[in-house]
């Protein structure tokens, strides 16, 4: 149960290699100079780095960024003209080499992330570039290097994320000596959590961070997480809050320095429709060596990792396997035998 530990104390390494990656060349076939779109295919923990960091981005993008989580690829689109980045771990998921046979069909690049597998092979049959991931971490634990292979890459075409990596670097090189904050924050979040229904609620910006947070608990802890993001959850799910205050529930509110003011109050005001023991507030630490809303938004991605685990610890069940997930991949393989 402890070597949990051990992978997540990879993310500031992990994120600090990739962040000083070079992006391999020497492909036959061209990559638009200037994109008029960047498109990203990954499924599961494949493709989490992406869905944390898409609402952070696509405020700072000139270019439209669009993740596709599917075996169809959009058709609407000019790919001719496209950024293309297939994610996936193994190699082998069976929604992302959809995509990439349909781009080597249409003689069109892509640039692949992963460790090995079939994406591997097709990529180096084409003189593509390959981003390698550890192939001996679990998918959902090479977030870190993922990020920073996404953000090397967007470097390219986004001025904003360039001007942003010098810090994000110097950023790597401090997070370690945040860790015992973490953990002791994380131990007093998993307790607070415990065989409740938990929900975890913030902003469009932090929506990622959320997302990851619903992701580690359902795999590592086997545990639901709902997140709710505002202001849009207040048009539909503040509505069900009278049903959730009969419930044992626990509320985490995420909070940045960045959030809106009037998405703020938002957030007040759904906390006041629970008892104060039943809400508890989370933010980063005002100690961060840099302060940008990538850097806590990190800060609080890493923060619900640790949590999950330790969720997973007291509730005495395995965080590193996941059974289920594994039972529904030989089904669906069987179907094609």
């Amino acid at each position: 149960m402890t070597s949990f530990t051990n992978l997540l104390q990879t993310f500031p390494e992990q994120l600090r290699t990739a962040l000083n990656a070079r992006i391999p060349g020497g492909t036959s076939t061209p990559f638009p100079v200037r994109p008029q779109h960047i498109l990203f295919f990954g499924m599961g923990g494949s493709g989490s780095a992406v869905a944390f960091l898409l609402p952070y981005l696509q405020r700072l993008s000139p270019i439209p960024l669009l993740l596709f989580q599917d075996y169809e690829i959009p058709r609407t689109l000019s790919h001719a003209h496209a950024l293309h980045i297939l994610i996936s771990h193994s190699g082998n998921t069976e929604e992302t080499l959809t995509i990439a046979y349909y781009l080597q069909k249409q003689q069109l690049p892509f640039i692949a992330i992963t460790s090995n597998g079939i994406l591997k092979e097709l990529a180096r049959a084409r003189h593509l570039p390959v981003l390698e991931l550890n192939p001996d971490l679990p998918p959902r634990f090479t977030l870190p290097a993922q990020t920073g292979y996404i953000l090397t890459i967007l470097a390219r075409y986004i001025p904003a994320v360039a001007r942003e990596l010098p810090h994000l670097q110097q950023f790597t090189e401090h997070l370690h000596t945040l860790l015992p904050q973490i953990q002791d924050q994380s131990q007093q979040l998993s307790e607070l959590a415990r065989h409740k229904l938990t929900i975890i609620a913030t902003d469009t910006l932090a929506s990622g961070v959320a997302l990851r947070w619903k992701q580690q608990w359902n795999e590592n802890a086997k545990h639901p997480l709902h997140p709710l993001t505002f202001p849009e959850a207040s048009h539909n799910e503040l509505e069900a809050t009278n049903l959730l205050q009969t419930l044992p529930i626990c509320v985490f509110l995420l909070h940045h320095h960045f959030i809106h003011p009037r998405t703020q109050l938002h957030l007040q005001f759904f906390q006041q429709q629970f008892p104060p023991s039943q809400t508890h507030t989370i933010h980063p630490p005002h100690n961060l060596p840099y302060t940008s809303p990538l850097t806590q938004l990190l800060y609080l991605l890493w923060l619900g990792d640790w949590t999950s685990c330790y969720l997973a610890q007291k509730i005495q069940v395995d965080p590193i396997s996941v059974p289920t997930i594994q039972q529904l991949k030989q089904f669906l393989q069987a179907q094609r035998q």
